[in-house]
């Protein structure tokens, strides 16, 4: 039996001469035409066989092909159309007809390599064909296509490193964005606070206004959903002293913290949201670059010391101290009907001043405003 691959098949008619039934060489005996045709009948069909989908077995890392007949010998560039019976993992082979098991390649950037896990999907037809330098089955076209990877709505088709791929639809208010190597979903993070010009929520944020998050479960005020755990936890860690976000029960209390916020949260609690509302932004001053005190501190400033995240201090209004005044003096005169020109009575008569006397009472004893010039937005934070 010889199959079309092997070396005593020519492409030059006449140089299919050996004895039959491996060839019809001059004069044949008329003894050997019956097995060269029927070889020749045998060689063609196999070659059909191969040329049409086979299904395989075995496993996605072992993948088995069987023929009724076996082949001979694994011959450079032998081709075998193959149909797939389940999704690869990683590394994968294909053994045909016990001939040994060989690694599947396939081409990307640049080179030959073997295949990433769920390259070949269930019921995937794929041209396979043997490089003996590679030791290597190598995958030289598939049936699947950028439609078979986009499987959702929203998907969109990327490559990294294994080829192609499916780059899911992202999160709520994500934008493509590189990292250096591949396009992944970036933009705002969670906690990112974003500031715009418009009445209603940004897909994906919620507006920082004090009210609070949790599960399903917990009742809160402005967002109960699962979706909220990964704000709840950043809040719960950027707050761990539970003084500026104080965390609240299912009914909406005060609380203590638990373990973690992993804990806090499945155990319905409620954490606020950052309430900024009717102030301007500053930037902390416990950054890594030693305190600069220009916001001031204590009472001066409006911050009770340090002035860190999540702090809200000044004043929208000031009423002056006396230690807060310019420094100055009042002058008194005598007047000429005997009073001082104030015209306190507490000045003596015939011109002179009674020493110490108050100056007559002035001014609203009211505060000052002390709002700059302000353009008023609005401002979410990323959940």
């Amino acid at each position: 039996m010889a199959d079309i691959t092997q070396s005593n098949w020519a492409e030059a008619d006449d140089d299919n001469n050996q004895p039959a039934s491996d060839g019809a060489p001059e004069g044949m005996p008329l003894a050997g035409l019956n097995n060269t045709l029927r070889m020749v009948m045998g060689a063609i069909k196999r070659w059909f066989g191969w040329s049409i989908p086979k299904i395989t077995t075995g496993t996605g890392t072992a993948y088995i092909l069987s023929y009724p007949v076996p082949a001979a010998a694994l011959i450079d560039g032998e081709a075998r159309l193959v149909q797939f019976h389940t999704a690869n993992g990683a590394p994968a082979t294909l053994n045909g007809n016990s001939r040994g098991a060989k690694p599947l390649h396939y081409y990307a950037n640049g080179a030959w390599g073997a295949i990433p896990a769920n390259l070949l999907t269930a019921g995937m037809v794929g041209h396979v064909s043997y490089n003996q330098a590679d030791g290597a089955y190598r995958i030289i076209s598939t049936s699947r296509s950028w439609l078979d990877i986009l499987t959702t709505r929203g998907d969109l088709l990327t490559r990294d490193a294994s080829g192609y791929v499916r780059l899911p639809l992202g999160a709520a208010g994500k934008a493509l964005v590189s990292n250096g190597t591949d396009i992944v979903w970036g933009g705002f993070d969670t906690g990112d606070v974003k500031i715009a010009y418009r009445s209603t929520e940004p897909a994906g944020s919620l507006f920082m206004n004090g009210k609070t998050i949790g599960n399903a479960s917990s009742g809160a005020t402005v967002r109960a959903n699962a979706d909220t755990e990964e704000r709840f936890t950043h809040l719960w860690n950027e707050d761990a002293t539970n003084t500026l976000l104080v965390i609240q029960t299912g009914a909406g209390a005060p609380t203590t913290r638990g373990l973690n916020a992993v804990a806090d949260f499945a155990a319905n609690k409620r954490m606020p949201l950052p309430d900024p509302e009717g102030c301007t932004f500053a930037v902390a001053d416990n950054m890594g670059g030693g305190a600069t005190a220009r916001l001031g501190s204590g009472a001066t400033g409006g911050f009770g010391g340090t002035v860190t995240l999540g702090k809200i201090g000044g004043e929208k209004s000031h009423q002056l101290t006396v230690a807060e005044m310019p420094a100055h003096r009042h002058s008194q005169v005598p007047g000429a009907n005997g009073l001082g020109s104030s015209g306190d009575p507490a000045a003596s008569a015939g011109g002179s001043l009674i020493l110490g006397a108050p100056t007559d009472w002035t001014g609203g004893d009211g505060t000052h405003n002390n709002v700059q010039p302000t353009f008023v937005i609005h401002a979410s934070i990323k959940l």
